[in-house]
């Protein structure tokens, strides 16, 4: 039947020009067999047509498309281009960027100039051929009303390429590969916890990861942050922190994916939140604290909705991690106490709860000795330090190691705070220690 349509659009064109095309195009392609003298010819009928572009899968000639282009004046292009050239004109809206810190560091969906200009090579891996990935990968690219193909570029370079799929109640990571640099492991931990973001951000509350597709340590970094696997397929839940109770949560578990749910039966109550959070296991004891912090180092440690609408950003290096260093002077170390779920409050001129996070550990130590120590995390170097203890590099500072950063739907703003915990002059001046009850209540008001 397609063919029968496609007949009722023959493309008219000029036989002597066709000729003279022909001529030209045997000078830079190869005319052994009929297979390529048919090609040729269908090349210069093109030239000699109104049409200006010639779709193709072949891989000879569109390795030759530049120069057929010069020579005959017709685009060589592949299907996946086509087709993304026309969703790029009907779709506008989605390939506007989507920021993760400042203007220079986005998600973009893959466009047809990215098909063909990207060294994909850089994403390939170990034994893995070229022409293998990008069949892949551009199988993918060819359904854009479905799947989104993303590339997350930093000014000029791009980073990594991932392939997703939503519906209804999940997210599906089709493909995921960092490039090969220094800071591969950094990206493709990134990965892995964006997805998450982008789930719970659109409440979907599974995410599924195919690992045929995956960079070689990414299941790796999965499995680390609460992923389970089943049938080569590896899956986390995202679930609202107002779920609280052991039965309640298993019984979600079981409805949304009853493949695992003798698997999240057997976790400890540590090991289930941490493969279902923002969850909050009652059953997990542990302190609530609320903590103020500067919005200045909010942008680089964990506020994401902040570093992607400010100009320049946060630093890369530590916004993507999923764990992270908060540096200060000791103080309230009664509250401050690990194991512990931390609000944090973002100080004038934000003066609201913007993200929940887990309190893993508390180091106290000299500035050389925590900078040494946790060199890859935190804001802070050592002229920070080294005023924050007074100019004396003996004097112990506190350094809270935190994980598993959501940001809340809703910031609760002060007024709120001050309502919940019945206390209208209330500032954060300082960390304070909250109930469980009442961290209930914000989480309400920041999820719901």
């Amino acid at each position: 039947m397609q063919r029968q349509r496609a007949e009722t659009h023959i493309v008219s064109h000029n036989p002597a020009v066709a000729e003279h095309y022909s001529g030209l195009l045997r000078t830079i392609l190869p005319a052994r067999t009929d297979s390529q003298k048919s090609d040729i010819q269908q090349l210069a009928k093109t030239a000699a047509s109104s049409a200006r572009i010639f779709v193709t899968r072949d891989r000879a000639i569109l390795r030759g498309a530049k120069e057929i282009e010069e020579l005959a004046g017709i685009r060589v292009i592949s299907p996946a281009q086509i087709i993304v050239e026309c969703h790029e004109i009907s779709e506008k809206d989605a390939y506007v960027p989507s920021y993760v810190s400042g203007q220079d560091f986005a998600w973009l969906r893959i466009s047809s100039e990215d098909i063909a200009q990207i060294s994909w090579e850089a994403f390939l891996r170990r034994g893995e051929r070229l022409n293998g990935f990008k069949e892949v990968l551009f199988s993918f690219v060819s359904n854009p009303e479905k799947i989104t193909c993303e590339i997350l570029r930093s000014g000029t370079d791009t980073c990594a390429v991932r392939v997703i799929e939503k519906t209804k109640k999940k997210l599906v990571v089709h493909l995921a590969r960092a490039e090969k640099t220094v800071s591969r492991p950094l990206f493709e931990r990134f990965l892995v916890t964006d997805a998450m973001y982008e789930a719970l951000a659109d409440k979907l509350p599974i995410v599924e990861i195919e690992s045929n597709s995956l960079g070689e340590n990414l299941i790796t970094h999965a499995l680390e942050i609460g992923f389970l696997e089943h049938d080569g397929k590896y899956y986390r839940l995202c679930l609202p922190s107002c779920l609280d109770r052991r039965e309640e949560i298993l019984s979600l578990t079981a409805a949304l994916l009853p493949c695992l749910s003798a698997k999240y039966r057997g976790l400890s109550a540590s090991e289930l939140e941490q493969c279902c959070s923002p969850a909050d296991l009652e059953e997990h004891e542990k302190n609530y604290v609320i903590a103020p912090i500067k919005p200045g180092y909010a942008i680089s440690l964990f506020d994401r909705r902040q570093a992607e609408s400010d100009l320049f950003g946060g630093e890369k290096n530590t916004l993507l991690r999923w764990d992270n260093v908060y540096y200060r002077r000791i103080s309230h170390q009664n509250i401050l106490r690990a194991p512990a779920r931390i609000l944090w409050y973002e100080s004038a001129p934000e003066c609201r709860v913007t993200t929940l996070s887990s309190l893993d550990d508390v180091d106290l130590g000299t500035p050389r000795d925590l900078l040494h120590k946790y060199r890859k995390l935190g804001v802070l170097k050592w002229s920070d330090l080294y005023d924050m203890c007074s100019s004396d590099a003996d004097k112990k500072l506190m350094a809270l190691k935190f994980s598993s950063a959501f940001p809340l739907y809703h910031p609760v703003p002060l007024a709120r705070l001050r309502d919940i915990l019945k206390a209208p002059k209330l500032t954060f001046q300082s960390p304070r220690q909250i109930t469980r009850s009442q961290h209930r209540m914000i989480l309400r008001a920041g999820f719901e």
